[in-house]
C-alpha cells in the first residue's frame, strides 16, 4: 500500500501520524519512516495495524512476515 493510502487510513481513524508519535511515545519521523517504508518497526507497524484495523501483510507486504500470523484486533 501507498504510503499516503496509510496516511488516509490513519486521519479516517482519528489517529493521524503525530497522534500516532504521541501514543507511542516516539518520534514524528519514526512513524512517518515506517509510514513510507524507509524503516522498520515492528512495534509501530502493528500499531498502525490495529488502529486502521488493516492487516500488517496489506499495509506493507512482505515487509513484516513475522507479523503476518497474528490476527488484527481493534485498538481501544
Amino acid at each position: 500500500m501507498r504510503y499516503y493510502e496509510i496516511n488516509a487510513k490513519l486521519h479516517a481513524a482519528n489517529c493521524p501520524p503525530a497522534e500516532v508519535a504521541r501514543r507511542l511515545k516516539c518520534t514524528r519521523s519514526a512513524v512517518s519512516g515506517v509510514v513510507r517504508g524507509t524503516d522498520k518497526s515492528k512495534r509501530i507497524a502493528r500499531f498502525i495495524s490495529k488502529v486502521t484495523s488493516t492487516p500488517v501483510a496489506v499495509l506493507w507486504p512482505g515487509r513484516y512476515p513475522e507479523l503476518e500470523a497474528f490476527p488484527v484486533r481493534r485498538a481501544a
